[in-house]
């Protein structure tokens, strides 16, 4: 799969309405048990799901973790945003 910035692969989940919610998070459970031993793919649905659907975060954590227990590809996953931006008056 090719990954060409997060805005454009999250451009197909932002502002999803509320009446089709459940059929993307469908799509993306099915997607996710499809290529469950593909690292990346599986880092991408959880970008997705971090960034665009977050109350259904501990669903795809428990749904991944009952159907592939390799604990390597567990601990290649990108689990959390590993970014951030601020402005100048930002003290962190």
């Amino acid at each position: 799969m090719y990954f060409v910035s997060d805005k454009v692969n999250l451009s197909f989940f932002k502002n999803i309405e509320a009446d089709k919610e459940d059929r993307v998070i469908g799509f993306l459970i099915k997607y996710l048990k499809r290529y469950i031993n593909g690292q990346k793919i599986i880092s991408f649905v959880f970008y997705c799901v971090r960034n665009c659907f977050s109350a259904h975060w501990h669903r795809f954590i428990l749904t991944f973790l009952s159907i592939n227990t390799d604990l390597e590809i567990f601990k290649k996953i990108e689990l959390f945003n590993n970014h951030f931006s601020s402005n100048g008056d930002v003290i962190w």
